[in-house]
């Protein structure tokens, strides 16, 4: 199979619906050869979750640091999505994920942009009290 561009845009709406906010998770920091940190960020990284579960997205170190509460609405900037795969020591199996990368996370955002749908059965129960 080969794509037009050589990888599939996402449609965030239509994959993601609402994300909302999380926690943050400890940043990345470099690490120099006796593993002692360094100090150098390398990159930060969240917690979101959103209707087809949770998932951390991981921003670039130049990015601003997001200040917001469990619960927030929020919108990823320039998403990206990458597969990718891990073989398990000793068989053949591997783990498979997929990390989803941002510049940035604006809070308060919806990526849900779709009006409220409301219940035909409950408006016409209204129009005939009136």
């Amino acid at each position: 199979m080969e794509f037009e561009k050589g990888y599939v845009e996402p449609n965030i709406e239509k994959t993601l619906g609402e994300v909302v906010f999380v926690r943050a998770e400890k940043e990345r920091v470099k690490r120099d050869e006796t593993g002692a940190e360094t100090g150098e960020l390398l990159e930060r990284r969240y917690d979101l979750t959103c209707v087809q579960g949770g998932f951390t997205v991981v921003l670039p170190a130049s990015s601003e640091k997001v200040t917001a509460n469990f619960g927030d609405a929020v919108t990823l900037v320039n998403p990206t999505f990458m597969a990718y795969a891990i073989q398990n020591e000793g068989d053949n199996r591997a783990n498979v994920d997929i990390k989803v990368m941002a510049e940035a996370i604006k809070v308060g955002g919806s990526q849900l942009k779709t009006p409220p749908v409301s219940n035909p059965a409950t408006s016409q129960k209204d129009e005939k009290k009136n």
